[in-house]
């Protein structure tokens, strides 16, 4: 528990937006599998405490989140132009500041135009994903998640729920950020 404490009070202090989400979703995770609370209340109140902290949030740093929301959107741009196969490996990096170049050509009043700046990932590993390698890499992704519940669902062991609270951190995670440019995550 002191561990836990240390590690939430490291989160919180780092002020990553992401990061508390993905700790609030791993705590909820393990209360759902320690209470003995109906399970459908608390799906009601998890669902209802992720939208109220999520509007928290969101106000905290607005500029940073509009930014990421624009890059989000030219980020779709991209993949409406090569949706089944996508672009390829490395392709975000190569062309995504020509999709951002268009958007301002075509939107040169838009309210992300102070927000723009070179970007290197799309701040969500699902976007990265869809961007490279199309629904196509996405569907196998879907897939190998498929296995992954499949196999925690078959297995039972003691790891089970730590393993269940780390893999859902990482899987909030990634919606905002990119934990897959780092080995340790891999491990």
């Amino acid at each position: 528990m002191a561990t836990a404490a240390i590690m939430a009070i490291s989160v919180i202090l780092s002020g990553s937006r992401a990061g508390v989400l993905a700790m609030v979703i791993a705590m909820a995770v393990w209360l759902l599998a320690q209470s003995k609370i109906v399970y459908q209340k608390s799906k009601i109140f998890l669902a209802i405490a992720v939208i109220i902290l999520s509007a928290v949030l969101y106000s905290f740093k607005k500029n940073s989140t509009d930014g990421r929301l624009m890059i989000w959107r030219c980020t779709l741009d991209m993949v409406t132009d090569k949706p089944i196969w996508g672009h390829g490996k490395g392709a975000f990096q190569a062309k995504y500041m020509l999709y951002q170049a268009e958007y301002f050509n075509t939107n040169p009043d838009s309210q992300y135009a102070q927000l723009a700046d070179n970007t290197l990932h799309p701040f969500n590993e699902y976007l990265l994903v869809l961007c490279e390698h199309g629904v196509t890499g996405l569907c196998v992704l879907a897939l190998l998640v498929f296995l992954l519940i499949k196999a925690y669902r078959r297995n039972h062991c003691d790891e089970k729920l730590p393993a269940l609270m780390s893999l859902s951190a990482l899987t909030v995670f990634s919606f905002f950020s990119y934990p897959f440019k780092y080995p340790f995550t891999w491990v």
